[in-house]
């Protein structure tokens, strides 16, 4: 988007023509330093594409401007590029010694071809083109010797070479004419040169440009005004330019559609005819231009007027809806309020009140005594009031006669016809009609707080509106001198920059928290949607209102002036929209101010003069958005530029994208914003901005679609520029990446499942082998517990067998203690043979050797292979000796022992010290312990 500052230097400037001291509106003008543009001082030829890029002949070589960017691309043998011409989207142009045509390449970078170079033309020596021309599919080169004609269809060069230099060459209505250096003016026909003014007519005037005046010839000389030639006579024409003219060297000339003549001078800047000849504007270094010698002028497709200088560029907006006169001298100052009364235009500003006739181009004269700060000017029963610094004044005869002598008169509001009230700084004051005077009466006492909006309510209550306070409701007496009532409105919020004005006996309040209306029955205001819906914080710069002649409601935006016209079939508000930027009408904020001169025609008060513009004279025309650079970067910070046009197919590595885009818009009235969206990284539309580029860094890789529209002047353009490109995959997931690591993985996974499986199986066989040896174990162990309980079993049963030893040898020995008791108790008896017969049985009985017999069977059940063991340790052991042993080894006592061998103790104690001599034992070692061991 093309911005005003700092980009572009907008100078809307007050001049006086010919030292005259007349005042001049004029369209509004750009100036482009050297220092902008970055390239060469002077601009010989200007030119436009069909993109409406223009292109300008530069010192340093081909500059060319879209609206938003410049970009210089020098000529190949670094000479001065002298001319260029513009055909569809091919770009013409000649030098020192040379002399081709640019063409855009896919990435819309310019590319050379030299002609020369290509189709081995020879030049002259030191020859430069100067002027370049076509006629249908011939480019006609023009240099001081020669016309060089270049057939685009064939691709071949030719020349006309006349008798002298050739001054200029001009294409009319296709017809190719030069001026020779003798004066006189030839017209190529079939191929040759034929003469069509002689030198003799023409003297010494050198032709600038040449125009078509019904089907006349008009020319343009350089010092001696306009010339027709008709009936073989050359007439100087348009008689009233003469005057302007005096004494101006015109060096470059063009016709705007409209038929006006643009003068191009050397030391008196540009001057702008109508057909008939009548002055329309001077533009010079007082009033924006910025070098007064004008070495190129051009009329772009818009009706914009380029003029190349000797020292920058400059654009006059000619098609403008307005027109412009600023104090550039600092006569005039901040305008604060303007009004045109009795056909005298007045200007209130801060230094005073101003006024000249009007429509005219008179200066301004202004009325001394009202030097100091103008607040209001305000016709009531055509008489005209103006609120100064020092309190109101009526204007009569542009004189200024005071009415009070309070201080500070913000405004004027009627409050009957015979009652006249003054908003000012210390409260609202009264003044009453008599006769045709206003008479000062009183203040109204209770309000002293600074009124400079008031309104009046249908019911003569009064609203007054205070930026810090807020808005008061205020009621007053019958004979309105003292308030009754104040009552605040707290339905609106404080609010800086916001006013108060009244149309149609309804009174509005606009702030940046909306816009309302005051409703007489809840005393009170109330929000009116639609018309809120205009106020946005971004584009908010003040709430003052203002309401002209034409009963119509003006406010300012940011981007916009904004007219409410109450609709006639409804309630309701048509809005109208004019695209005129605060950067253009900059005033203080909050005085912004806005007075209808005549019909449809409005003057708008800036901070240095003001401005004029025609209501009905507002088409916005719509360019589409042009994408003129891609770029994309790696992280290296490499940099490839990529076409602007077709499919765009990127590395994953250059994925951070750059794009320039602008409309080829140069009006200054017009602000242009865009709204991009760039399908498969945003989910939606971007919010509206002024920024023409955008970088998208670090894309991942895909598909892309990136989409722009802009708007101008706040109308939407429908029409939408696309650009896809596709980020491709990076090597690593590219699709033979892909198949690859897809075959690792199937590999992968076959190598892993036979690990597994081989895992498993060496898992499952030492699985076998745990649970067989845990079966064996288990098995062992239940072996172990059958021969364990088996080995219970049998040590049960010879614990039992050996209580049943226990108990027969318990019993035989308690028997045979028995038996030798009734022995011992029979041998005490007298001798009777019965008495020893029983005793000799009973000791038959003690030695009977079948319970030796039962005992030994008994003991062998109970300990198995005893006796036999130790008979086999011990052979020499007697009968005898193996008794002694089973009984010890049921660890019977020698007293236990004695009856059961039918032997004393003392016996018994003797045999086992025999039985140790014959098992050999050591005499620490216990003999029991020795047979319990078997």
């Amino acid at each position: 988007m093309r911005l005003l500052f700092p980009y572009t230097l907008v100078v809307f400037a007050f001049f006086s023509i010919c030292n005259k001291g007349l005042s001049q509106e004029n369209p509004p003008i750009q100036s482009y330093s050297p220092s902008l543009y970055n390239a060469g001082t002077q601009n010989w030829k200007i030119t436009q594409d069909n993109n409406r890029n223009v292109y300008f002949a530069n010192n340093d070589g081909l500059l060319q401007y879209n609206g938003n960017q410049w970009r210089l691309y020098p000529t190949p043998n670094a000479s001065i590029l002298r001319s260029v011409y513009a055909m569809d989207n091919i770009i013409y142009s000649g030098s020192y010694m040379d002399f081709g045509f640019w063409k855009p390449s896919p990435t819309g970078v310019l590319e050379y071809n030299s002609l020369v170079d290509d189709l081995s033309f020879e030049m002259f020596e030191d020859e430069q083109v100067w002027s370049i021309n076509h006629y249908n599919q011939f480019v006609i080169f023009q240099t001081l010797d020669r016309l060089i004609i270049f057939d685009q269809l064939d691709f071949q060069l030719d020349s006309i070479i006349p008798s002298k230099k050739i001054l200029r060459s001009f294409i009319q209505n296709g017809n190719i004419f030069f001026q020779q250096a003798d004066g006189a003016i030839y017209q190529i026909l079939n191929g040759e040169a034929s003469l069509i003014i002689p030198a003799a007519s023409m003297g010494d005037k050198s032709v600038i440009q040449i125009f078509d005046s019904d089907s006349q010839i008009l020319l343009v000389t350089e010092r001696n005004g306009f010339y027709k030639w008709f009936n073989n006579k050359l007439t100087p024409v348009l008689s009233t330019t003469r005057e302007n003219l005096k004494q101006k060297s015109i060096y470059s000339a063009t016709q705007t559609p409209k038929g006006d003549y643009v003068l191009g001078t050397v030391s008196h800047g540009l001057y702008v005819f109508s057909p008939e000849g009548k002055f329309k504007y001077q533009y010079n270094r007082n009033n924006g231009l910025s070098n007064n010698t004008v070495l190129s002028t051009y009329v772009d497709l818009d009706g914009n007027l380029w003029a190349g200088l000797d020292n920058g560029i400059c654009i006059v907006n000619l098609d403008a809806p307005f027109s412009l006169e600023l104090d550039y001298e600092g006569r005039l100052g901040t305008v604060y309020d303007s009004v045109v009364h009795n056909g005298i235009l007045y200007l209130g500003t801060n230094q005073g009140l101003f006024y000249k006739k009007y429509p005219s181009n008179d200066d301004f004269s202004s009325i001394s005594t009202l030097e100091g700060q103008v607040w209001d000017l305000t016709i009531i029963n055509n008489q005209l009031l103006c609120g100064h610094n020092r309190g109101p004044y009526l204007i009569e005869n542009n004189s200024a006669i005071p009415l009070a002598s309070f201080m500070g008169a913000w405004n004027f509001k009627h409050l009957n016809k015979n009652t006249l009230l003054v908003g000012s700084y210390d409260g609202i004051h009264v003044f009453l009609k008599s006769q045709n005077s206003w008479i000062y009466s009183h203040r109204i006492e209770g309000f002293d707080i600074s009124s400079r909006f008031l309104e009046v309510t249908p019911s003569n209550q009064l609203l007054v509106s205070h930026e810090y306070k807020g808005v008061f409701l205020i009621k007053l007496n019958n004979t309105y001198t003292v308030t009754e009532e104040i009552k605040m409105m707290n339905n609106l919020e404080n609010s800086l920059y916001s006013s108060l004005t009244s149309l149609n006996q309804n009174v509005y309040f606009l702030s940046e928290s909306g816009f309302y209306v005051y409703q007489p029955e809840i005393e009170d205001f109330t929000l009116i949607n639609e018309i809120s819906a205009l106020v946005t914080s971004s584009n908010f710069t003040s709430g003052k209102l203002v309401t002209d002649k034409n009963s119509q409601i003006w406010f300012f935006e940011k981007d916009n002036l904004v007219r409410l016209e109450l609709n006639s079939l409804s309630s309701s508000f048509l809005v109208t929209k004019y695209p005129i930027s605060y950067n253009i009408r900059a005033t203080a904020r909050g005085f912004e101010n806005i007075c209808l001169t005549k019909p449809n025609h409005y003057l708008m008060g800036t901070s240095s003069g003001y401005l004029i513009f025609d209501a009905d004279s507002q088409n916005i025309t719509q360019s589409p958005t042009q994408i003129n650079k891609i770029t994309t970067r790696n992280v290296k910070g490499e940099m490839i530029e990529l076409p602007t046009n077709g499919s765009i197919r990127l590395t994953p590595e250059f994925n951070n994208i750059n794009l320039e885009f602008n409309v080829p818009k140069y009006e200054t009235n017009n602000t242009v914003e865009f709204q991009y969206f760039l399908k498969g990284y945003n989910n939606a539309w971007s919010d509206w901005s002024s920024k023409s580029n955008l970088s998208f860094a670090n894309l991942a890789y895909g598909n892309y679609e990136f989409q722009i529209r802009s708007k101008s002047g706040g109308v939407e353009n429908p029409t939408i520029s696309s650009l896809t490109f596709e980020i491709s995959k990076p090597w690593y997931i590219s699709n033979l990446m892909l198949i690859f690591y897809v075959s690792c993985l199937l590999v992968l996974s076959f190598v892993i499942n036979n690990s597994y499986m081989l895992y498993y199986k060496k898992q499952k066989a030492r699985l076998i082998a745990i649970n067989q040896r845990k079966i064996e174990l288990a098995t062992l162990r239940n072996k172990e517990e059958i021969m364990r309980l088996k080995n219970q079993s049998l040590q049960e049963n010879i614990e039992s067998k050996n209580r049943e030893l226990a108990i027969a040898t318990m019993a035989a020995i308690k028997k045979n203690q028995f038996l030798n008791r009734i022995i011992d108790d029979l041998e005490q008896t007298p001798k009777d043979r019965s008495v020893a017969q029983v005793i000799r049985t009973i000791k038959r009985n003690l030695k009977n050797d079948d319970d030796w017999k039962f005992f030994e069977e008994a003991f062998n059940n109970a300990d198995k292979d005893f006796l036999k063991n130790i008979k086999a340790a011990n052979p020499k052991l007697t009968h005898n000796d193996l008794k002694l042993c089973a009984y010890l080894r049921l660890n019977l006592s020698s007293k236990e022992i004695a009856p059961l061998l039918n032997i004393s103790v003392r016996s018994v104690e003797i045999k086992r010290y025999r039985l140790r001599k014959k098992l050999n034992l050591e005499h620490n070692h216990s003999l029991t312990d020795y047979i319990l061991s078997f």
